[in-house]
């Protein structure tokens, strides 16, 4: 895809994620006091040690407005820990300010920055890439992160272990 549109923005593999919840939504003026980190990482990791691993698949390449996305197949505990994010965090006076609900499970793996320029060629790529099987692969820990919207500037604030 990269050599048919290179003038996109493809990320970095190294800047390949998945969300599981964007609990403050990115800001040019956000910060977080060392207390109030260490607050985050006490409390998210006691939530997400009740919840499960997560298990995952990968299959489909598909465009959305402004993104080409790889497709997320995953297991229920992903939806069960978002959920008791959003019920525990507020609970604990911390701060749950998502941009919108996060519901999928999907790689974003380019953002368009420019028209596209060879049209057919895309779609038809991305036609032969909608079914494509990248494969599946388990969660065990999740990384609690400060990050800024191209995840470029990343902050491990801690590693958080999924319950067994």
């Amino acid at each position: 895809m990269a050599a048919i549109e290179p003038n996109q923005y493809f990320y970095p593999p190294a800047d390949l994620h998945i969300t599981i919840i964007d609990l403050i939504a990115a800001s040019s003026d956000f910060s977080l006091s060392t207390f109030e980190e260490e607050k985050y990482k006490n409390v998210v990791g006691q939530i997400i040690s009740q919840v499960g691993p997560i298990h995952w698949r990968l299959a489909g390449i598909i465009t959305s407005s402004g993104v080409l996305l790889v497709k997320g197949y995953y297991s229920a505990e992903l939806s069960t820990l978002r959920n008791a994010l959003r019920k525990e965090l507020p609970l604990h006076d911390l701060l749950l300010k998502e941009r919108y609900p996060t519901i999928s499970g999907h790689v974003t793996v380019a953002q368009y920055t420019s028209p596209i320029q060879q049209a057919d060629c895309f779609l038809k790529t991305l036609e032969k890439f909608k079914s494509i099987n990248f494969g599946q692969f388990t969660s065990s820990s999740l990384d609690l992160v400060v990050r800024d919207w191209y995840n470029h500037n990343l902050r491990l604030i801690s590693k958080l272990s999924l319950g067994s």
